[in-house]
């Protein structure tokens, strides 16, 4: 499979780069072991995150799409 795995940028932290995104980085490492084609972007700092988002969206060929989340 192919997948996009996204970290968007946070609404509440005053600085979103401050924590790396492990948790999806794990997931892409199993992803990748288990012979899947994962790619990851990662939006937080990203200033037109929501343009950044659709060109990947637009120039990928994704079966799955996963968002992780900070709460």
């Amino acid at each position: 499979m192919n997948i996009l795995l996204v970290n968007p940028p946070s609404g509440f932290l005053l600085d979103d780069r401050v924590f790396l995104p492990l948790g999806i980085a794990n997931i892409a490492a199993v992803g990748r072991q288990n012979g899947h084609n994962i790619s990851l972007i990662d939006l937080a700092g990203v200033e037109d995150y929501k343009a950044e988002f659709s060109k990947q969206i637009q120039n990928g060929n994704y079966d799955a799409v996963g968002i992780t989340a900070t709460s």
